[in-house]
């Protein structure tokens, strides 16, 4: 998703491939502020 759009947004988390892990599996792995520094860190490699 990443290399179509060159951004991530949350959103994105909870879509293919990452819903194969079962539903709300990004709360389940990942705190809130870590879903924020993935974030942040993807934005990072965009620029």
């Amino acid at each position: 998703m990443f290399l179509k759009k060159r951004k991530l947004e949350v959103a994105d988390l909870y879509e293919e491939p990452l819903d194969r892990f079962g539903e709300d599996a990004v709360e389940k792995w990942f705190s809130e502020k870590e879903v924020e520094d993935l974030i942040k860190f993807i934005e990072n490699l965009a620029d």
